[in-house]
């Protein structure tokens, strides 16, 4: 009986939490099926992710928002070829080594944060040890870290 308690209060507050858009974005679909009582079980862990990213980028360009990736080193790559793989696309990429602004990579210009500042709402990392320095450097953005 203390366990389906216990289950009731944590899906009561994965409700809550779902219902104010403040759970971290990947797990806003697995949460809308535990609540609902569906199989989640079943998600692959890539898919999960895969469909976590997806829905943050598609979330803001339905409200004309542009997505800029921080970022185009080992990790960031990584990221842009997953993303090429299923047809999602960022707006931007940035990076602030300056030797590399101005190449390509994945079809994308890469490009100083300075360039592309005012036209950007939402920041993607992929490194959590420069969160800091990213959300001061943009600050007034949305900065969220989409790396596993």
């Amino acid at each position: 009986m203390q366990n389906l308690l216990d289950y009731s209060d944590m899906i009561n507050v994965f409700r809550r939490k779902g219902m104010n858009d403040i759970l971290y974005p990947h797990n806003q679909e697995f949460v809308g099926k535990l609540i609902d009582g569906m199989d989640v079980c079943s998600i692959t862990y890539f898919q999960y992710y895969l469909d976590g990213i997806k829905g943050i980028i598609e979330k803001r360009k339905k409200k004309n928002e542009k997505v800029a990736l921080w970022g185009c080193g080992q990790n960031g790559k990584r990221l842009l070829r997953l993303l090429e793989c299923h047809n999602i696309a960022v707006d931007y990429v940035v990076d602030e080594n300056k030797q590399i602004q101005g190449d390509m990579y994945g079809g994308y210009q890469i490009r100083s944060y300075d360039d592309i500042s005012k036209e950007i709402t939402t920041v993607l990392i992929t490194n959590l040890a420069y969160q800091k320095a990213i959300e001061s450097r943009a600050a007034g953005k949305e900065v969220i870290y989409v790396w596993k």
